[in-house]
């Protein structure tokens, strides 16, 4: 529950607010309103006082499950959530799902043939449904839409961070439809080595409709780098590519990750220093994260360690001066000559994380409608 002052709203418009800025399982379920906040003898907020406030959680519509898959879904919400009673158009995330709790949600159940990618625009068990029944009738797309603009002429393929997913760009993807952008957005979360070639080949369909343009996050670079040593290798087919929050690495010692020596612990607590936020509730799916954010920074290292040639691509970094990983902010434009053809520029911000897609997804939705003539 959250306390507010202010201008009163409605707790719709307040979610809606706050999930531009939070993780969704950060965004609070129910507000209540007050004309000042409780104070105790020192002058600061008295939490306390906050347990004598009614609170009105918000009111939901219950619809019951109108297919056999519509079910089955409900009942698997309810399990990992421990929800009694779920409808079909119950939100995931606003029953108070988690990253990891989807991570979960994913593993061994008749949604594994989905992906994060599918929870960004409408996670309720009627729209699950029909893309599962509709996956189960055609090939699984690599590309994954989150945000298709009217009449769009332009498109972002975007990269998640390691250890992440598309939900990393929930706010970006919010974001250009608060503003109406007219740059689609799509999403390749981290694939497989064999199945570079079957994402190379989707991303060339999608070149032939659209002028295409990359946006990766951090370890995120090696992977559009990789589909970009293929893509534009004679001609190009990938307009420009922009990279947030990474720098090629100087010197990369072969087979060492400093990630692959650290214990679980260390790392969340590193990574949550940077900004990200990671929930400890389940070590065991805490751990699987991890894992996955190991296995990647890995690939990222190796890729830099092996590349012996330039990119045919022209960069525009993208980096903060107070992110607590990139500390050699300054040499970004000298290490990022040594990887591609060329460099447009590097552009510094100032928000103290790493995980800025979050934080200045408006900067960077800008940013693109700039790059993206």
């Amino acid at each position: 529950c959250a306390f507010y002052t202010g201008k009163e709203m409605s707790a719709t418009d307040l979610r809606s607010v706050l999930s531009r800025s939070l993780p969704r399982y950060m965004v609070p379920q129910s507000y209540t309103y007050l004309d000042s906040m409780p104070l105790n003898t020192s002058g600061k907020i008295d939490r306390k006082a906050f347990d004598e406030y009614p609170v009105e959680p918000i009111a939901e519509t219950y619809e019951e499950p109108g297919t056999a898959t519509e079910k089955e879904i409900c009942e698997l919400f309810g399990s990992v959530l421990g929800v009694e009673r779920v409808g079909r158009n119950d939100n995931f995330y606003d029953l108070g799902g988690t990253s990891l709790q989807l991570v979960q949600l994913l593993s061994g159940s008749l949604l594994e043939v989905l992906s994060p990618s599918d929870f960004m625009t409408d996670p309720t068990p009627s729209s699950l449904a029909k893309k599962l029944d509709a996956r189960n009738e055609t090939d699984y797309n690599y590309v994954v839409p989150l945000y298709i603009a009217e009449n769009s002429e332009k498109a972002v393929v975007l990269f998640p961070y390691a250890g992440g997913d598309a939900s990393a760009y929930t706010a970006l993807v919010e974001k250009a439809r608060e503003e109406n952008s007219d740059i689609s957005l799509y999403c390749v979360d981290w694939p497989d080595d064999r199945d570079l070639p079957d994402v190379e080949d989707e991303i060339r369909a999608l070149s032939t409709k659209l002028r295409v343009y990359f946006y990766s996050h951090c370890a995120g670079s090696a992977i559009a780098l990789k589909l970009l040593d293929k893509l534009n290798a004679d001609e190009p087919c990938i307009r420009g590519y922009i990279a947030g929050a990474s720098i090629p690495p100087r010197k990369v010692l072969g087979g060492f990750n400093i990630w692959r020596h650290m214990s679980d612990g260390r790392i969340a607590n590193i990574l949550n220093r940077a900004g990200l936020g990671i929930e400890e509730t389940d070590v065991g799916l805490l751990h699987r994260r991890l894992e996955d954010f190991r296995r990647q920074t890995l690939i990222f290292s190796d890729y830099f360690r092996n590349k012996t040639e330039k990119t045919n691509v022209t960069v525009t970094a993208v980096i903060s001066r107070k992110d607590p990983i990139t500390p050699g902010y300054a040499n970004a434009q000298k290490l990022w000559r040594t990887a591609v053809a060329d460099v447009s520029r590097v552009v510094y911000i100032d928000t103290p994380t790493h995980y800025f897609q979050t934080t200045d997804a408006g900067f960077l939705l800008k940013l693109f409608s700039e790059m993206i003539l």
